[in-house]
């Protein structure tokens, strides 16, 4: 299935809330079955961008490490908004943030 026909817009088309050993690698292939890039974490732990994951954790948190400013739908962009129709693992602890910068996505609560 071409991922253009699927997902023609910007931004994540679903946000997939569930933490690690809950399904999510069986969802993660549904959803590339049905034509769309999926971000799932234990794929690729070497690769995932933590760095990144870090400034949203700070960013989310002000407690954790050094306090940043809230990210913004560019921030979301540039980690996997921009690569990625669909995020699971990873994107569970910034449930909330994700679906304030997507309000058109879909949530997926496992």
């Amino acid at each position: 299935m071409d991922t253009e026909a699927v997902s023609p817009r910007k931004g994540l088309f679903v946000i997939h809330v569930a933490l690690f050993r809950m399904g999510t690698n069986s969802f993660a292939e549904a959803y590339r079955s049905l034509g769309y890039k999926v971000h799932h974490g234990v794929e690729d732990v070497r690769g995932n961008p933590w760095t990144d994951i870090e400034k949203a954790a700070e960013a989310t948190w002000p407690s954790v490490g050094t306090p940043r400013q809230p990210f913004a739908q560019s921030d979301w962009d540039s980690l996997w908004g921009s690569k990625y129709d669909i995020v699971t693992d990873l994107g569970s602890p910034f449930v909330h943030e994700l679906i304030n910068a997507y309000p058109d996505a879909k949530v997926v609560v496992v």
